[in-house]
């Protein structure tokens, strides 16, 4: 018996600067065939797909002088390009003229052709349904203490007191803004954060001063930010499997919708619905402070009976339908695994004619995007006030230099110098106090 053919995907580029799936052979998904993705461009003829890696596709140039393939291909429907990216769709996917010559979208969309998520969805300890389900890794008890004492430092004595909120964070250039909103909800609320982005703690050390794992942070916290740095359909991140397996309430700002990714449709507590930082303030500290509601958004991990063990029947349907996987080959999801085995299926297809390439597709940019959410005008001038402050001095400098006589006498000479004589006489009124000569 002959063993099933391999058909080759051919990736053009490099993902993330790795060759990580040279040579990957794909046959895990229930299918009587397998393929192979290469990055040997000697497989160009028999790959009707090629594959790029948004990060690394030199844009400075335009695509006229980058290193692609012929396009010609693409236009005449020989060849299907396929766009690959689990980051913000605000880079890449708002360049009209790029995503022209893209017809299939592999992404975390979860209406991409091919669908890769962050998080895990095969059946284990590592699924996103499993981390959600399972036990927070502190009680009630230990955080609310936690509140109180602050946990043991290297000394082995309490530190501070802990937050209510904690935030791991490091880009403070996110599409959104979102560090802006943070800055005005540090007015209503306390919040550690950790990281480069307006930092308010350092990074935790446990008694033997080894360093907290992120896992082991968020832990210790009633709530956690998980937000993301854009506002996109669908581009939710591991910001959000982190606070599920730590048992943190999750806050979120990202998509419009949640309804996917929110465990019960009460698990997530989201900037939207709320109109300001002050109101959502209040909120957090009214759970922080009342032991019964802040155990309603829970409740999928602690159940009001003791002997009752979480399942998937404590799921919403629209998260179960989304993420539960049975964990046969042929089962897939929107993961790595499921988002593989839809490309190596369509290459089959395509080389064994059941199929045929539509020239006319294109993916086209993202048009779910909001941008700039949180960059209202007056967050932006208070999160930067010393630049403000340098601006409103020298604005104040500046007009107080106007004010003097000589100053106003030599501008509206130079004016005067320089302007048709008809606007001279149209604006005399304006020299009528200043000793300035009219010009002849």
């Amino acid at each position: 018996m002959s063993a099933p053919e391999k058909y080759p995907i051919l990736w053009w580029t490099l993902a993330y600067d790795s060759d990580r799936y040279d040579k990957q052979i794909i046959n895990n998904c229930g299918l009587p065939y397998s393929c192979m993705m290469t990055l040997d461009r000697s497989y160009y003829e028999q790959s009707p797909l090629v594959i790029f890696h948004a990060w690394q596709i030199p844009r400075d140039d335009h695509i006229e002088k980058n290193d692609f393939p012929s396009k010609d291909e693409v236009r005449s429907g020989k060849k299907a390009w396929v766009l690959n990216t689990v980051e913000s769709p605000m880079g890449i996917m708002r360049d009209k003229e790029l995503t022209q010559l893209f017809s299939y979208r592999w992404t975390n969309w979860l209406n991409a052709d091919f669908v890769e998520h962050y998080f895990t969805i095969a059946p284990g300890i590592h699924s996103l349904i499993s981390k959600v389900l399972q036990p927070p890794l502190k009680t009630l008890e230990e955080k609310n203490a936690l509140r109180k004492r602050g946990p043991e430092g290297p000394d082995g004595q309490p530190s501070r007191p802990l937050a209510p909120v904690a935030w791991i964070v490091s880009n403070c250039d996110s599409f959104n803004g979102r560090h802006y909103y943070v800055y005005q909800l540090l007015k209503f609320v306390d919040i550690d954060i950790f990281g480069k982005c307006i930092p308010t703690q350092s990074w935790p050390v446990n008694a033997d001063g080894k360093e907290l794992e992120a896992i082991e942070v968020v832990s210790q916290y009633k709530f956690y930010l998980s937000l993301e740095n854009s506002n996109c359909d669908d581009y939710v991140t591991e910001k959000l499997e982190r606070a599920y397996e730590a048992g943190a309430i999750p806050i979120v700002d990202g998509p419009a919708n949640y309804a996917r990714f929110d465990a019960t449709g009460n698990a997530l507590i989201k900037l939207d619905d709320f109109s300001s930082p002050k109101q959502l303030g209040k909120y957090i500290n009214k759970l922080d402070g009342d032991d019964k509601l802040y155990l309603e958004r829970l409740r999928y991990k602690i159940p009001k009976d003791p002997h009752h063990k979480p399942n998937t029947k404590d799921l919403s349907r629209a998260f179960l339908r989304t993420w539960y996987n049975s964990g046969n080959d042929s089962d897939w999801g929107p993961d790595w695994r499921g988002a593989q085995c839809g490309v190596c299926e369509l290459t089959h297809d395509l080389k064994e004619g059941i199929v045929q390439l539509d020239e006319a597709k294109h993916i086209g940019i993202d048009k779910t995007c909001i941008f700039k959410k949180h960059h209202h005008p007056l967050w932006v001038m208070e999160y930067h006030w010393r630049v403000t402050l340098s601006i409103m001095l020298a604005v104040a400098f500046v007009l107080y230099v106007l004010s003097r006589k000589p100053v106003r006498v030599f501008l509206l000479g130079i004016i005067n110098s320089v302007l048709p004589q008809s606007w001279v006489h149209r604006y005399s009124h304006l020299t009528q106090n200043e000793s300035l000569p009219m010009r002849e």
